[in-house]
């Protein structure tokens, strides 16, 4: 009996890489960091590069950067950055195991993270050592971070690592971050991303028999609330519907995500909350939305709003065709006959702590004609797509670290 036809996957140690990654279980609520870390640290030792941070900025949560230095080190950095945790899985609702790193026959590669963000860790180091590989020298100094805890929104990653002192003395003058797939043949990158506001609003009113018609009830006042939040996201789903030229990062939603109260079934309870997960787009200011969010509030009877996590990302990397970053991504892509189409980022990326301090910033995964899949079930990423975006990134990271002034 003749051996079985390997696969593209079987002769590809750059798909290799990102299996093996994938079978690392950086998954929320315990992401297996130690052994991401010690993979990570084994991989660039192999590429060649030098690590300048290995260390815990909040107590098990270790970030990674290495560097390939240029030639004019006095120039503005570029910077590389992919965080290594993905979020929860529902197996039963897969196909295959979501942490196998299962390749079809087809080619898709079945894994949480093929998408979010695995792909881009390993194409930006894979570009990185063909670059090296090849004695390309580099302008700038080129950095590559790679760090935790992006899902929860916490900032134990690129939060801290941007107030760091090794960052400071990085000079970084613009970054890379994730995109996200595109299910056309154009690719999409992001410049800036929507206000992010969860928060909790805890309402009371009169308790009792569950048998009785209690007036002035916490549910009563959290109904209201409910009404008021889906009444206007409905407008806003109406609004993006409309305009086919506008996009989820131009609108915004106001998700209901969780409720919680009560005791026992027949009991009214005293207090009821309600979680809501806002986006808010540009149009409004930080301070406006969360007024407009006080005074449904108020309309409701009254509560108490405690933010879980909230962020201002007011701040724009400038899509202008003069601007030398921007000319530098849109002109590498040409080169692929990649045509880039520029948005804003609908959810949140750690761009957000970049962006903040005046750097630019740029979402880009080098995904198209593919379903978006990031936190959905059996996410996957061809391998075809997967190689060719290793092409993309390598030229992009190449132009973007020679450019002048």
């Amino acid at each position: 009996m003749s051996a079985p036809k390997k696969s593209r996957m079987e002769h590809s140690p750059e798909v290799q890489k990102f299996v093996e990654f994938l079978k690392i279980r950086t998954v929320h609520p315990d992401p297996a960091y130690k052994e991401s870390r010690l993979w990570l640290l084994d991989y660039v030792a192999d590429i060649g590069l030098e690590v300048v941070v290995d260390k815990e900025y909040h107590p098990g949560k270790p970030v990674i950067v290495v560097k390939l230095p240029g030639t004019n080190p006095e120039l503005p950095s570029v910077l590389l950055n992919s965080h290594v945790d993905v979020v929860p899985v529902e197996q039963d609702k897969w196909i295959v195991d979501a942490f196998s790193g299962h390749i079809t026959d087809d080619g898709k590669i079945y894994g949480r993270g093929t998408q979010d963000m695995k792909c881009v860790c390993i194409q930006h180091l894979e570009a990185v050592r063909r670059i090296k590989d090849s004695g390309t020298k580099l302008r700038r100094n080129l950095y590559l971070s790679f760090v935790p805890d992006e899902e929860t929104y916490t900032g134990h990653g690129m939060g801290l690592l941007c107030q760091s002192e090794e960052f400071k003395s990085w000079n970084v003058g613009m970054a890379v971050d994730e995109g996200l797939a595109r299910e056309n043949s154009d690719m999409v990158v992001f410049y800036a991303e929507r206000h992010c506001y969860w928060t909790d609003v805890t309402f009371s009113g009169n308790p009792g028999h569950g048998s009785r018609f209690i007036e002035n009830t916490a549910v009563e006042k959290m109904r209201k609330l409910v009404n008021k939040a889906l009444d206007y996201r409905e407008n806003q789903r109406k609004r993006l519907l409309a305009d086919a030229c506008m996009t989820l990062g131009e609108v915004t939603t106001v998700n209901v995500t969780m409720i919680h109260g009560g005791t026992t079934p027949n009991v009214v309870p005293s207090e009821f909350t309600v979680t809501l997960d806002c986006r808010v787009s540009h149009e409004y200011a930080f301070e406006e939305f969360k007024n407009l969010l006080k005074s449904w509030i108020d309309e409701a009877g009254g509560g108490e709003m405690s933010f879980i996590a909230s962020s201002n990302n007011d701040a724009l990397s400038s899509i202008d065709p003069k601007d030398k970053w921007w000319n530098a991504i849109t002109g590498a892509c040409k080169k692929h006959s990649v045509k880039l189409v520029p948005e804003i980022f609908p959810a949140g990326t750690d761009s957000r702590y970049l962006r903040a301090q005046g750097i630019p910033a740029y979402g880009f995964s080098p995904i198209n004609n593919t379903p978006i899949l990031l936190h959905d079930h059996n996410e996957w990423l061809g391998v075809d797509t997967f190689m060719r975006g290793i092409d993309i990134l390598g030229t992009v990271i190449r132009d973007l670290a020679n450019v002048s002034g």
